[in-house]
């Protein structure tokens, strides 16, 4: 199984898309959240998910996915889980969640 990484987005190579989700109109696999630089689909592919969530892409041919900041990725022709990937800072929710306890005496 193969797995391609973009920045924030993951791309695992399934072999098929899901009958229950939808074609997506659109292209944008997903908007930065802060820089607002897209993952955009460009090629022979489509994109599958629910309302404007895509969670699947099936390249027909060789595609590629643009990014202003992490870069172009080629993906093979195949069907592909799209993964939204989220970091998570453990040391600064202990400090956030330190400061909002009350201190009670």
């Amino acid at each position: 199984m193969k797995q391609i990484v973009q920045g924030d987005i993951l791309f695992i190579e399934t072999g098929f898309v899901l009958a229950e989700y939808d074609k997506l109109p659109s292209k944008v696999i997903a908007l930065g959240e802060k820089t607002g630089h897209a993952h955009v689909l460009e090629g022979p592919g489509d994109l599958y998910g629910y309302g404007n969530r895509p969670s699947r892409l099936h390249a027909f041919g060789d595609v590629k996915i643009r990014h202003d900041e992490h870069g172009d990725v080629d993906l093979p022709a195949g069907q592909y889980q799209i993964v939204r990937q989220k970091t998570f800072d453990y040391e600064a929710d202990f400090k956030k969640q330190k400061a909002e306890k009350p201190v009670v005496d």
